[in-house]
């Protein structure tokens, strides 16, 4: 069973896209959990900004909702290129 599912990668696509980016400026991956992580945790969902450079990794568990952080990121400009000093 792969960590995230189909319908979560239609859902991420649609919220990239609902802000007006496009779908092939980000990545989503998943990946195991590694030994020291805590042991509710199965994996992470890693969501690259291939524009920004920039990187999250939303850890997935049984109660965590990684797409409603990954929205409030996105609403945040978390994934925006930072402004040249």
């Amino acid at each position: 069973m792969p960590l995230i599912d189909t319908a979560e990668r239609v859902l991420f696509l649609a919220l990239v896209r609902s802000h007006g980016r496009a779908g092939a400026d980000f990545r989503l991956t998943g990946h195991e959990r590694q030994q020291a992580d805590p042991a509710d945790i199965y994996g992470y969902a890693v969501v690259d900004c291939l524009a920004s450079g920039r990187q999250h990794a939303y850890p997935l568990d049984e109660t965590a909702d990684w797409l409603m952080a990954f929205h409030k990121d996105l609403l945040a400009g978390s994934f925006e290129i930072p402004p040249a000093a």
